[in-house]
């Protein structure tokens, strides 16, 4: 037949066409939105659909343990270091506080993979499953988090990081260790992060008892169906979309009869819209992520309630839209044409729902759309004989496969023997499960289903005879909650015609049904929807993305009984008004966002990449050398301090916390960001914040390395990447690479712990000085700083993922805050400072300062006019406006007249070059 002929030649066009997609998992869509074209797209879909899915075997989309899998639609991949998910303070999971906020804003999720490695894999040789087992309370906890997703049917999945081969070797293969710890924790299954399909010894070794959900980051032809037959294993994926005005077709729900699930993944998208437009457009997922590696690119209002509409008439036709249709019909024409408002159809027996996608930037309101309306008809009749009367014609119609109707002859493009006369086609038909139609001419009987007239061919040949005892029932609008009295089948078109508004960028669903009236579950569905789409159009709410702000948080005091004398060797480094912080956070990915990426210090209004800013300094006393594992057990001993959870704490120490041989000296690690806070704390000083650190190392040239300008190996501890990091070199190995001011062990040994940023959902520490060790094998690890302007971020979970053997601290502390403790009242104590000492508030002479310190000299009224005399003003509070150079502070107006030496305090503020030519107790003067 001449019809089929032409049907063979578009197929092959068709063929042509997909494989020009290249690694694409889209069919696109027709070039227009006329029947005309529809028609012969559909053709060549069908066509390919089915020539490509002959080789696939499918059988186990079709196990029973598995069917419930199918409509999880949404899914966020979710940071476990998210403080929605986690309370630090009381070392617990808080899964109700997670789900509330995601149910609120978005309507809530079906699964979640939970991440709990990069971006923070490689700060230490922890493999992937090393790090599961560093969550707080260990594997035994992780199940009990898996457990409480469960309970509100949840499903939970795990990352596998295949490029994880250069940390500790865990001595299983992959396939072995993860399904092990999937079993361990009861999860669902996993995720393969990087991973182009995922090979069947996965989901083999997982059977018979356990059958895990696979979703590999991507699955292309290649490995889908062409090469691996990943397909018939992968019951998901995740889909990195383009995006053209007509929407796209999945091409693995396609292949797989509706079965397979994509979570369409754009997680560096700020407008959502045609990410969500697209699965729902599909009956496919979403990939609600958020919480981006720690930074957080939040889902807009606008968006959220976009995704709450789609994910709620997913959810309440998913065993429809996912896989209750093998057959369903994307991009089937019922809008008009030019409209930019596009449908796919999914029906069953008793059902058809459009899902329908408004691709315009404007409202298509009040617009007509003609659906097919016919569903199948009764149960055929125990007797064959049946009158052509119920029957209408339509006449010179020809429809069949692809034009207008499912082709039921076997083979498709037969027709029906013995079956020469219009009645005798009417009587197979009747007696054919499923016929509702027939297409009769020259004698010949073609069996048809799913009529849709508006797409048959034009033929003088044949006419179409669609049945009337089918069952024509009521049309409702799913998106508004509205039933549509008005709207009727035409028993002679087989078409409703139904008028309806679909919002600019937004969705449609229409739903026509056979049932006699609503059931409990669709009438509270209805009124759901009806509230949730007329109170609030999606015009009124914002569409603006708007980045979280940070917080830097403060060091706090030095401890009331602090111990100075168990601090190791110090430095002094001066005060200067003129340091020039410029520095880079190291993130592998983000550029994609204008903001929200690193950290925002405390002038910035946004949180960047990129950092400079002049910066004032005051004079500090730092320690020379990172803390030494004796430091801190000097400083156990002295305190009996034990931090609130000791998992991970000192790992690298014996069980009774006894420092192992060899040790001493070297930087102490596995100790949190709260363990070292807490020493710097008892010796009487802080962490120092990140460009403190930096000035430090670099002084004010702004030096690459705290040496010079060339890198050189030779001063820092030997590098090395094999898959067991070596222990830190002692911290005084290496004095050629002091700073300018004499600090040692600051890069290439191990990692220090400054500054720490919050925003709502994610604590972040600053790490500076880098590692003496990197995982070869992957760039997916924590980057080494290239130099001093250069940062790490690390974030924060609990104390027991936070240490690391790749991190260490070392302590700082204020120049005047380390002599303004008792230091006696004798006038005279200050006679011992030697002529033209520099003044120790400037922290320029560290030899006076040490000198004041070790023998208590007082600075009292009587020593030093400069800060003023305890009658007028104070002496602390004249003391403190000075050093702070706060020339507005009120209880330091009259010292700034009277007694207060313009070298301290002046319109200008503090001036830290200004010094003393006198000894202490003589009446100084500042001279510049």
């Amino acid at each position: 037949m001449k019809l089929y002929v032409a049907l063979a030649a578009s197929l092959a066009s068709s063929v042509a066409a997909h494989d020009s997609f290249g690694a694409s998992q889209q069919y696109a869509g027709p070039e227009d939105q006329s029947p005309e074209a529809f028609t012969a797209w559909h053709a060549d879909y069908v066509s390919w659909r089915s020539e490509t899915a002959a080789n696939l075997d499918l059988s186990n989309y079709d196990l029973p343990s598995v069917q419930s899998w199918r409509t999880s639609f949404i899914q966020p991949q979710l940071m476990m270091h998210d403080l929605s998910l986690f309370d630090r303070s009381r070392s617990t999971w808080t899964v109700d506080k997670y789900l509330e906020d995601v149910t609120s804003r978005y309507g809530g999720i079906d699964s979640v993979l939970i991440w709990p490695t990069y971006p923070n894999i490689g700060v230490d040789d922890r493999n992937q499953y090393d790090m599961h087992s560093s969550l707080p309370g260990g594997i035994e906890s992780l199940k009990e988090l898996v457990d409480d997703f469960h309970a509100h049917d949840v499903k939970v999945l795990l990352p596998l990081n295949p490029w994880d081969h250069g940390t500790s070797d865990s001595g299983l293969a992959d396939y072995q260790a993860l399904i092990e710890l999937i079993q361990a924790t009861g999860a669902d299954g996993f995720n393969g992060d990087t991973m182009d399909g995922v090979n069947a010894s996965y989901w083999d070794e997982a059977l018979p008892n356990y059958p895990i959900v696979i979703e590999p980051e991507t699955m292309y032809p290649d490995q889908a169906y062409n090469d691996e037959n990943d397909l018939e294993t992968n019951l998901w994926s995740w889909g990195y979309w383009g995006y053209e005005t007509s929407p796209s077709v999945s091409v693995y729900k396609a292949l797989t009869g509706g079965r397979h699930l994509t979570h369409i993944c754009e997680r560096w998208a700020m407008d959502h819209t045609d990410g969500i437009q697209h699965a729902f457009f599909n009956g496919a997922g979403f990939e609600s992520w958020e919480n981006v590696w720690g930074i957080w690119n939040g889902i807009t209002e606008r968006d959220s309630a976009l995704l709450k509409r789609a994910s709620s008439i997913l959810r309440a036709f998913g065993d429809l839209v996912q896989g209750g249709d093998p057959d369903f019909i994307p991009h089937i024409p019922v809008a008009p044409e030019k409209s930019f408002v596009y449908a796919t159809q999914f029906a069953n027996e008793t059902h058809k729902v459009f899902l329908l996608v408004n691709r315009n930037a404007f409202d298509a309101a009040d617009m007509e759309l003609q659906l097919p309306c016919r569903l199948p008809s009764s149960p055929p009749s125990s007797s064959a004989a049946s009158a052509p009367s119920n029957y209408t014609k339509l006449a010179h119609a020809n429809c069949y496969a692809g034009h207008g109707a499912t082709d039921l002859e076997v083979p498709i493009g037969s027709f029906a023997a013995g079956a020469t006369t219009v009645d005798e086609c009417a009587a197979l038909c009747d007696s054919t499960d499923g016929c509702s139609s027939f297409t009769f001419g020259n004698g010949r009987c073609y069996r048809r289903a799913d009529l849709y007239s508006r797409t048959c061919d034009q033929s003088a040949e044949f006419d179409t005879y669609a049945s009337s005892t089918g069952d024509y029932a009521k049309v409702t609008d799913l998106y508004a909650g509205t039933a549509l009295d008005d709207a009727v089948c035409d028993l002679e078109t087989g078409i409703a015609s139904v008028t309806t508004t679909i919002e600019a960028g937004g969705i449609g669903a229409i739903m026509i049904d056979s049932s006699a009236g609503l059931d409990d579950f669709t009438s509270d569905f209805l009124q759901t929807m009806h509230a949730m789409t007329h109170e609030q159009p999606l015009s009124d709410l914002s569409a603006d993305w708007v980045p979280l702000q940070q917080t830097m948080t403060v060091a706090p005091a030095p401890s009331t009984d602090a111990d100075p004398s168990l601090r190791g060797p110090t430095v002094d480094v001066p005060a200067t008004s003129e340091f020039w912080f410029e520095v880079y956070g190291n993130c592998l990915e983000g550029d994609l966002l204008p903001d929200a990426i690193d950290v925002q210090f405390e002038w910035e209004d946004t949180p960047r990449r990129e950092h400079g800013q002049t910066v004032e300094i005051p004079a500090l006393v730092f320690d020379k050398y990172t803390v030494s594992n004796a430091e801190y057990k000097a400083f156990l001993d002295a305190t009996g301090w034990v931090p609130a959870t000791t998992q991970n704490w000192l790992r690298d120490w014996d069980e009774e916390y006894i420092v192992p041989e060899g040790y001493e000296s070297k930087p102490v690690t596995w100790v949190s960001r709260d363990d070292a806070v807490a020493y710097c704390a008892a010796v009487g000083a802080r962490l120092p914040t990140s460009y403190e650190w930096q000035y430090a190392a670099q002084g004010l040239d702004e030096r690459a390395h705290p040496w010079g300008n060339v890198k050189d190996a030779s001063k820092v501890p030997k590098f090395t990447t094999g898959r067991n990091m070596p222990a830190p070199d002692d911290r005084d190995a290496h004095p050629e690479g002091a700073s300018p001011f004499g600090l040692e062990d600051l890069v290439g040994n191990v990692y220090q712990w400054t500054d720490q940023f919050t925003d709502e959902h994610t604590s972040r520490a600053i790490l500076r000085g880098g590692s003496r060790w990197y995982p070869e094998g992957s760039d997916w690890y924590l980057p080494q700083p290239e130099s001093l302007n250069y940062h790490d971020t690390f974030l924060l979970l609990s104390d027991s993922m936070d240490r690391s053997a790749g991190i260490g601290f070392r302590c700082v502390s204020d120049a005047w805050a380390s002599i303004s403790g008792d230091m006696g009242n004798s006038v005279n104590d200050c006679a011992g400072l030697s002529s033209g000492c520099a003044s120790i508030w400037s922290g320029i002479d560290s030899e006076c300062v040490a000198k004041c310190m070790e023998t208590k000299y007082s600075f009292t009224s009587s020593c030093s006019p400069a800060f003023g005399d305890l009658a007028s003003c104070g002496f602390s509070n004249c003391k403190m406006a000075c050093i702070s150079g706060d020339p507005a502070a009120e209880s330091c107006v009259t010292c700034s007249e009277t007694n207060c030496s313009p070298a301290f305090h002046d319109a200008t503020g503090f001036d830290v070059d200004c010094q003393y030519e006198d000894e202490c107790n003589g009446g100084q003067t500042a001279t510049q």
